[in-house]
């Protein structure tokens, strides 16, 4: 019997690893967004159809605070553990709870499913793969379970009464994903909810300004759809504007009525009259970011890359690399970064964060008025809500 099920015993824990890592990967990425700490886009985000971030920072991606992939992570854990137990120890009750928890899986994976297509436009990869993993499990661990559901109502109620130990399959699911969580980012989730608590006010109370200057690229919704305007001040070498760059696009993602708005705030006095002395590459990488734009409205995607690159775009050969990178015309993008034109967009792009006092980067605007407390999915929720509520 034990040899019968070694082929469907493998497959069960190889596709409960497959999900674990995947799981384990979407959870990271829900905390490095919320806390405004993701330094790069995640590696299933394909296009506005397929973004595992905006997922990961949508509305339904937390239970009791704590993120639902975490939960499964554990939960695929908890049932790796007992199969794996049951199988080497020959054991069919921990056999038949494995069984049990795959249904669990399975009914998750319907239930998650029918949210993303009902109430989302953007899909995760990382998800779908973790529902094709559910159904692989289930039909894996069906097969080496010989009692099928005849033994539910005894496996339960031997749980509930002798067998308390059996209990554990199930609890240490809530239990671990509260102490992973609060062991690893409780104090900064916890000081997020309590500020969060006056960011709509002081948002209110702040002064409104009016930018006017050409941005270097705007997406998202367009002029006349656009209830909410965000505006991005950033600098290509500031390590924080790295991270509110994947926080930003994931919140656009999430709501088809905001635009984004980006002007660089380059922290040189070569091209910005607000700072004191020179920085070396920040004016040639925001004029590459504007010329992207200008020659083949790749301005966000140019701005991505510097960001996510961040150090490598540190060296004199930037155009080259960027123009092989984006097919652009390497003579023509030099001349644009060295043309007056490029020079005096950035300098009108740096005198509107002027204007606003802006004292560092990223600093970010919501309908003319500057975000306290940096850039975080909770913080521009809090504002969104008040401005559409």
């Amino acid at each position: 019997m034990k040899n019968e099920r070694t082929i469907p015993y493998v497959v069960s824990a190889l596709f409960s690893l497959i999900a674990i890592s995947a799981l384990y990967y979407l959870a990271s990425q829900h905390w490095a967004l919320k806390l405004g700490m993701g330094s790069a886009e995640s590696l299933c985000n394909l296009n506005a159809t397929f973004n595992c971030d905006a997922v990961s920072a949508s509305r339904f991606a937390s239970f009791f605070g704590i993120p639902i992939a975490l939960w499964g992570a554990l939960a695929y854990l908890s049932y790796l553990v007992s199969l794996s137990l049951g199988h080497f120890l020959n054991i069919e009750r921990l056999i038949r709870h494995s069984f049990y928890l795959s249904n669990f899986f399975l009914y998750m994976s319907i239930i998650m499913g029918a949210i993303s297509l009902l109430f989302m436009s953007t899909y995760c990869l990382f998800c779908i793969l973790t529902y094709i993993c559910s159904v692989v499990i289930f039909f894996a661990t069906k097969k080496m379970n010989e009692d099928g559901y005849s033994m539910v109502k005894e496996d339960f109620s031997y749980m509930l009464g002798k067998g308390k130990s059996y209990l554990s399959i199930y609890l240490l699911i809530p239990i671990l994903s509260f102490i992973i969580q609060d062991s690893t980012h409780g104090d900064s989730l916890r000081k997020i909810e309590e500020i969060n608590k006056y960011v709509p006010q002081e948002w209110a109370a702040s002064p409104a300004f009016n930018f006017t200057a050409e941005p270097t690229f705007v997406t998202g919704a367009s002029d006349a759809e656009a209830k909410v305007v965000i505006v991005e001040f950033a600098d290509f070498l500031c390590p924080h504007c790295k991270f509110a760059s994947p926080t930003l696009k994931s919140f656009l993602k999430l709501h088809k009525d905001v635009q984004l708005r980006f002007y660089s705030f380059p922290l040189s006095s070569e091209c910005n009259a607000a700072i004191r002395g020179p920085g070396a590459h920040r004016c040639d990488l925001a004029k590459t970011a504007f010329c992207g734009e200008k020659l083949a409205q790749k301005g966000m995607e140019v701005t991505t890359e510097l960001f996510e690159g961040q150090g490598k775009y540190m060296s004199n050969n930037v155009i080259s690399e960027i123009s092989s990178k984006f097919s652009l015309n390497e003579e023509q993008l030099k001349n644009c970064v060295n043309s007056e034109e490029a020079s005096k967009a950035i300098f009108a792009q740096a005198a509107e964060g002027q204007k606003a006092n802006i004292k560092g980067t990223p600093s970010v605007f919501i309908n003319g008025k500057q975000l306290p407390y940096g850039v975080r999915i909770p913080f521009m929720n809090a504002v969104y809500n008040e401005i559409t509520k």
